[in-house]
């Protein structure tokens, strides 16, 4: 069965025991994979019920504490917060504020990211970014804010 089949199958299907079964079953851990490919597509799939799914296997995966995973998964679960589904923004958050901790090294993923349209989970998340030391230095003025936004709360 071809790659490029599997693509499709996870893009356009309705039918979200497809995704589950090609999604579980590929092996992840080349870097330059084209089963990445495959996953990253099921995360734009057709249905909500598809992506969600798929978000929530993210978290399997990073799970496995593998190299270069952390990373990536984070990147995938940031890249989920631009989902047109509430549903699949809420849940890509929570496994960010578990994930995040695990992996302080994904830290600076989240430093570029407006995080003022996801409410408290969106502020709570960019208080990852003071646990680094060069992030505060060079982001004095950010710090001073975040400072005077605590202290008000």
């Amino acid at each position: 069965m071809s790659n490029d089949l599997f693509v499709d199958l996870v893009k356009n299907t309705r039918n979200v025991e497809y995704i589950k079964l090609i999604v579980s079953c590929l092996d992840y851990s080349s870097k330059d994979s084209f089963n990445r490919f495959i996953l990253q597509t099921a995360l734009t799939s057709a249905t909500e019920a598809g992506r969600k799914w798929t978000t929530q296997f993210l978290s399997i995966l990073a799970s496995h504490n593998i190299s270069d995973f952390s990373v990536w998964v984070i990147k995938l679960l940031l890249g989920q917060l631009a989902d047109s589904s509430a549903k699949i923004v809420r849940y890509a958050l929570r496994l960010l504020h578990h994930w995040i901790p695990q992996y302080p090294e994904s830290i600076y993923l989240i430093k570029d990211i407006c995080f003022d349209g996801f409410g408290d989970a969106g502020t709570l998340l960019k208080t990852y970014l003071f646990s680094s030391e060069n992030y505060v230095e060079d982001n004095y003025r950010d710090t001073l804010a975040a400072l005077d936004y605590w202290k008000k709360v």
